[in-house]
């Protein structure tokens, strides 16, 4: 009986923590915030270029972070060049694959919209899952390329919420994704006009050297 009581009390520990996480990772209750400068939310990698049509895989990651037990992440992107592949085909609407580094066991929302160009994920791990240390993947949101240029994501609201149900203060950053050349009018000129401007120069040099040597030879009496 003792042992019984013993469990149940964990599992309502356990209840309301996940509860407390959930509002938090919702925007509903305001919790304190542990502050962490170290830590870093980062879209990696941070630069990367990829020909138009194909595929690109960019990580969601946390560095430095401690005693991290939930989150919630919007992430902003170009939906003129860029769209979310649906990691999970099987379920209603376009899902990012989420990873292990920081278990999901309790997924509050996993969504992708290509039309708004916005990813929402929040999240929480449940006991008995201690809470995670480091650095890791939170999740891995797979592109695929629409329009050529440059697209850059961008963080909205991110909250990282510790065991304890406080908010983890920590610095975001973005990245960018260039689709297709970077400069694809100059690359032109650098590659075909240009080599052909210094091929016509070469020859009307050596056509202007050509006269001058006939100019200076003896002339026939």
């Amino acid at each position: 009986m003792r042992h019984q009581n013993e469990r149940a009390r964990r599992n309502q520990r356990a209840s309301a923590l996940a509860v407390t996480l959930v509002l938090i990772l919702s925007g509903l209750l305001a919790g304190g915030v542990a502050a962490q400068s170290q830590t870093t939310v980062t879209a990696a990698p941070v630069t990367t270029k990829v020909d138009q049509g194909q595929s690109v895989d960019v990580s969601l990651r946390v560095e430095g972070v401690r005693n991290l037990y939930g989150v919630q992440a919007d992430l902003h992107f170009d939906p003129q060049r860029l769209a979310v592949q649906d990691a999970d085909p099987t379920t209603e609407g376009v899902q990012i694959a989420l990873s292990d580094f920081l278990k999901p066991d309790f997924v509050v929302v996993n969504e992708a919209d290509n039309e708004t160009g916005i990813v929402r994920v929040a999240f929480t791990q449940m006991a008995p899952n201690p809470p995670v240390e480091g650095d890791g993947n939170l999740a891995t949101v797979t592109f695929e390329t629409r329009g050529g240029g440059q697209a850059t994501l961008t963080w909205g609201k991110v909250i990282l919420a510790d065991a304890d149900g406080q908010q983890i203060e920590a610095r975001l950053e973005g990245t960018k994704i260039q689709v297709g050349q970077d400069f694809p009018v100059l690359g032109v000129l650098g590659g075909g006009a240009a080599g052909i401007l210094l091929i016509g120069v070469a020859l009307l040099i050596g056509r202007q050297r050509t006269v001058h040597r006939q100019s200076r030879s003896p002339q026939p009496g």
